[in-house]
């Protein structure tokens, strides 16, 4: 098989689905569709298998693959005009809705189940509003993960200057999966005792039970909260001082994992009864699934830019006091940062700290070596076992800086659509501070209304975030 092909055991492991992105530009016209579409022809020189499908392979059963490029400029981007539905004024002054982004017809075809055969890696489709116009981006999974896009993404706003793309340090070595396709060759005839620690295997019961759909008749919102920088920034500061008293070795923590603890706790809080008799239990611990990008993690690191799949998954672990502790309303005279705030904010977030950590290059080998060395590796999942929530963030994607040029310009929101059943928080690529409240975070979440209403109620949302939309 020829290597252009081949896609490393870490992109088997990903959702076979697609990553979206929705991006509202204040400019919108059949100039910025023709911009788009000839940068797009520029982008498939330097990244060709975005004219690929997806299939699945026979060996390793589970395992997909790469098909020879057969698709055209027309199948991968489309023009629609729903300038007599949608008006960017409105949007913008509603913080970007993902309710008024609902509309299947603003969405790239083929992108939603049941898929083709092959399925398109890439898709994009730009929808002209009343005063602007919104891209809408959707990449298969299997072919890389956030940071792959946003660097996909870069690449192909810098082929709408005349500048070329080696400007950014493009070179080929963005598609290369061949270090980690050695990593995985380098442990082929070896036997494994035991499941590596970033990987886990799921039995029969569990995996019907995950392709399960949402019921028909709950009702779920979705909703976007704000927290500013700077409010993050202090309780980061007031943590890290805290942490010596901790004696756990974390040292520091980012306010990544600051917004990360605030977040688990208002879920954990959130999806509690309510009922005095099921208090929280310090002897109960809650699990969090958090991806890391390992791609300066190896010890002859992948570029920064590495457009394949280069994430692992890792698992925190606190206790359910703790995360609801923090959520707990609490009499308005009391001050939220008080000592006994801080060090259990402070266990929560050296816990993420902590679990990041230990994505290192011999664990990241054992786990692309036991994936390689299997026959079958439908039961094969990414991250330890754990039964918690997940913590996903596209923080670093940095989505807003990119300028697509003059007849473009730069994007004012990054949104998802109105999601159909439960989605735990996903952190929205960092604001810039010219974009609305100023620079910070956005989250946005989906649950049903009961758990959604109390999501808001906790402390921890009412303190520190701000609904948006």
């Amino acid at each position: 098989m020829a290597q252009e092909t081949m896609l490393s055991s870490v992109d088997w492991l990903m959702p076979r689905t697609f990553i979206n992105q929705i991006l509202c530009f204040p400019r919108g016209d059949h100039k910025v569709f023709e911009l788009l579409k000839s940068s797009l022809r520029r982008l498939t020189v330097d990244v060709p298998y975005l004219l690929s499908g997806v299939v699945g392979q026979e060996h390793p059963r589970g395992s997909v693959r790469l098909t020879e490029p057969y698709q055209t400029l027309d199948e991968l981007m489309t023009l629609y005009d729903s300038s007599h539905v949608l008006d960017y004024a409105t949007l913008r002054a509603n913080n970007f809705p993902p309710t008024a982004l609902t509309n299947a017809s603003i969405q790239p075809p083929d992108t939603t189940a049941p898929f083709l055969n092959p399925v398109p890696v890439f898709r994009a489709k730009l929808s002209l509003v009343k005063g602007g116009a919104i891209l809408y981006v959707a990449i298969h999974h299997s072919t890389t993960d956030i940071t792959g896009l946003g660097a996909l993404l870069k690449l192909w706003s810098s082929h709408c200057w005349p500048s070329p793309a080696t400007d950014l340090g493009f070179n080929r070595s963005w598609c290369d999966r061949g270090p980690l396709l050695e990593i995985s060759a380098s442990w082929a005839g070896k036997t494994f005792d035991s499941n590596p620690e970033l990987v886990h295997i799921i039995e029969r019961s569990a995996r019907s039970k995950a392709t399960g759909t949402p019921p028909r008749d709950v009702a779920y919102e979705t909703a976007i909260f704000y927290f500013p920088r700077q409010t993050l920034q202090r309780l980061k500061v007031a943590v890290t001082e805290h942490l010596a008293c901790l004696d756990n070795g974390v040292r520091w923590v980012s306010k990544g994992d600051i917004i990360a603890a605030l977040l688990w706790s208002a879920t954990v809080w959130a999806e509690q009864t309510g009922d005095p008799e099921t208090a929280p239990d310090a002897a109960i611990t809650c699990t969090a699934g958090i991806p890391v990008n390992f791609r300066p993690r190896l010890n002859e690191p992948l570029p920064k830019h590495y457009l394949g799949a280069a994430f692992a998954m890792t698992k925190a672990c606190v206790a359910q006091r703790d995360l609801c502790f923090l959520s707990e309303k609490k009499p308005a005279e009391d001050v939220p940062l008080d000592s006994e705030f801080i060090s259990t904010l402070a266990r929560v977030s050296s816990a993420i700290r902590a679990s990041l950590i230990v994505v290192d290059q011999p664990r990241i080998e054992d786990a692309l070596g036991f994936v390689s060395s299997k026959s079958d590796i439908t039961s094969v999942k990414l991250g330890p076992r754990h039964g918690g929530i997940s913590l996903v963030s596209w923080a670093d994607e940095g989505v807003y800086e990119l300028d697509w040029g003059e007849t473009i310009g730069m994007c004012d929101a990054v949104r998802l659509p109105k999601m159909r059943g439960k989605r735990y928080p996903i952190i929205l690529p960092r604001l810039p501070k010219k974009n609305g409240h100023g620079e910070g975070l956005e989250v946005i979440v989906s649950f049903d209304r009961k758990t959604m209403a109390r999501f808001r109620e906790s402390q921890v949302i009412r303190l520190f975030g701000t609904l948006t939309c």
